[in-house]
């Protein structure tokens, strides 16, 4: 069988996707902090790649992971806003319900939270990927931003 998958359209579309795919990136790494098998200078650069890699370093030293067994984030985009220049404000919703394990398995943090972001998305040399982000507010639930 042969699938065929259809480019994003505008600027907006694109910038979606890519906010989107590195979240997912993200959160796949969390499985695997140590090694994770996804390239993430194809999501992010600058300042949100380090704070990524800040993040995976933590857990590594923590001895700590995602379950990869356990329930997944759920990532929104809420808005796009292409400025000039090939940069994109994304505000989105993260409602992240993660379990971390240590390397046992046991669980050390089930709670979910609901996290209403900004994102800087660039145009970068291979495409779209995310130069900042930023929590703007957080509930300690999975109810979702819109509020």
């Amino acid at each position: 069988a042969t699938t065929t998958t259809v480019a994003p359209k505008t600027v907006e579309e694109e910038v979606a996707a890519a906010y989107v795919a590195a979240g997912e990136a993200y959160f796949r790494a969390l499985e695997e902090p140590g090694k994770p098998f996804v390239d993430l200078t194809e999501y992010w650069t600058g300042a949100a790649l380090r704070q990524v890699r800040e993040t995976l370093a933590s857990l590594v030293d923590a001895g700590s992971h995602a379950d990869a067994n356990g329930p997944k984030a759920t990532i929104r985009v809420l808005s796009v806003e292409a400025t000039q220049g090939g940069s994109a404000k994304v505000h989105g919703c993260i409602v992240d319900s993660l379990r971390m394990v240590d390397q046992g398995g046991n669980l050390l943090d089930g709670s979910t939270a609901s996290r209403l972001v900004v994102a800087t998305v660039v145009d970068g040399w291979a495409g779209w990927v995310v130069a900042s982000i930023e929590e703007t507010q957080t509930w300690q639930d999975g109810e979702g931003c819109d509020r």
